[in-house]
């Protein structure tokens, strides 16, 4: 069976997305990712206090994928 491309909406606007192989996904060790999740988690929490601190202040904040 072939699959067909799909249209997906996002916040960018509509794009069509055509699958054309899949692989399944292997779990690594916390240990592996742990820098990784941390820096996400720190950048994540640093974009939250700059977008409160802005609308504090009555200005847009910045645009996530930015």
């Amino acid at each position: 069976m072939v699959a067909r491309p799909r249209l997906v909406d996002s916040r960018f606007g509509f794009h069509v997305v055509d699958v054309l192989e899949r692989e399944v996904g292997q779990t690594r060790p916390f240990e592996e990712v742990r820098e990784a999740v941390a820096l996400a988690l720190r950048q994540q929490a640093w974009m939250t206090a700059v977008r409160q601190v802005l609308q504090l202040l009555g200005r847009p904040g910045p645009r996530a994928g930015r």
